[in-house]
Formats: structure tokens, sequence, C-alpha cells
């Protein structure tokens, strides 16, 4: 069960009061379109709408061999960044960047960037404003 890291997870948000944007980085996807693990089990799910969605702006998760934005659910947005290594089949191997788009850091840009056989390298983007 989630029981450690909830609690973990309430007594940290105190600390994260001046930070400009919160990432939560985990193994397992709330779900996905990649061919192994659609979606996840119904107690991760739970933790996930509890303690992660609307809380973090972003997940960040890997297990399914993909390069993946799946949008934003509760202001969180979700992206599976799995790719580094060994690659679906039918996807390309690929990787996710975050940049901020100023020096106060009130906006930053995900990109999702995938590795063509060709070696082009296709990238996609989406902004997120605080």
């Amino acid at each position: 069960n989630f029981t450690e890291q909830s609690a973990w997870l309430k007594n940290q948000r105190p600390f994260w009061k001046d930070c400009h944007y919160i990432l939560a980085l985990a193994h397992h996807p709330l779900f996905s379109n990649g061919p192994s693990h659609p979606v996840a089990s119904k107690e991760l799910s739970d933790f996930y709408e509890s303690y992660v969605l609307g809380t973090f702006d972003f997940l960040i998760t890997g297990n399914e061999h993909v390069v993946e934005y799946l949008g934003e659910r509760k202001g969180t947005t979700l992206v599976i960044s799995g790719a580094g290594g060994a690659v679906a089949r039918g996807h390309l191997p690929g990787y996710v960047t975050l940049e901020k788009m100023n020096e106060q850091a009130t906006s930053l840009v995900m990109k999702t960037k995938t590795i063509g056989r060709d070696g082009t390298i296709n990238v996609k983007s989406y902004l997120k404003a605080n």
C-alpha cells in the first residue's frame, strides 16, 4: 500500500510553497497508449488521484517503453519518458526535456523528442505557465 508515501508527501508540502513548479517522478504511469501496460492498478490510480493529480504540475513516468504526452488531468501534465533504452515495437526511441522560458521560471516548455531511424529528431512542444 502507499501509506508511507502518502504520509511523506503530506509532510513535504510546506517545503514546496516557494516552488514555481513541482514534479512527480514515478515508474508506473496512470495510463498509456503503449502496448504493455495500458492502465495503472486500482491502488496506484487511487494514490495518483488523491496525492499527485492537482498537486503536482507534472507526473513524469516510465515503465512503458515509449515517449508519450498524455495531456493534463486536474492541472497535472502527464508524460511517459520510457524510450531511452529498449523501445516498444512500432515506437521510436526518445526522451523528454523541460526548459524554463524566463529567469523567473514562470513558464516552462516540455518537449517530447523522438529519434527517427534516419537520425532526425522530431520535437513536439507543450507550454505550461504558472
